[in-house]
């Protein structure tokens, strides 16, 4: 097996550690492979659609980030049928994002916002 060095947030850390501690995983990196396996088979699931697609996005984000959202949401417009936006608790927004249009154009929308600092969760469904 290859050796992978990650970085990870402290608090995401004392997690991982909390799970390994108690027995349902031998350790952090039983834990990381478990939670690559299903991040690794929609990844593959996501890239096999392609053609007129419908999905849904759904989007948790701090409130401070909503105006670069806001401009993602606006570049990529294309397929955007629909959008319900919230608060959360706290500092939080939710979106949920109806999509129709090419899958393409959709998975560049979620590409666009997954992993951007303040982005919490971009979750996207195919329908």
């Amino acid at each position: 097996m290859r050796i992978v060095s990650v970085s990870l947030p402290e608090d995401l850390v004392d997690r991982v550690d909390g799970l390994a501690d108690g027995g349902e995983y031998s350790g952090r990196s039983e834990i990381v492979r478990a939670a690559l396996r299903p991040f690794l088979h929609e990844a593959d699931t996501e890239r096999g659609i392609e053609g007129e697609a419908t999905a849904t996005l759904t989007l948790g984000y701090d409130e401070a980030v909503s105006d670069a959202v806001n401009q993602i949401r606006h570049d990529h417009g294309g397929p955007i049928t629909t959008m319900v936006h919230g608060h959360t608790k706290g500092e939080g927004c939710l979106e949920i994002l109806v999509l129709e249009g090419e899958a393409e154009e959709i998975r560049v929308l979620a590409e666009d916002l997954r992993g951007r600092k303040g982005i919490h969760r971009a979750e996207l469904v195919w329908l």
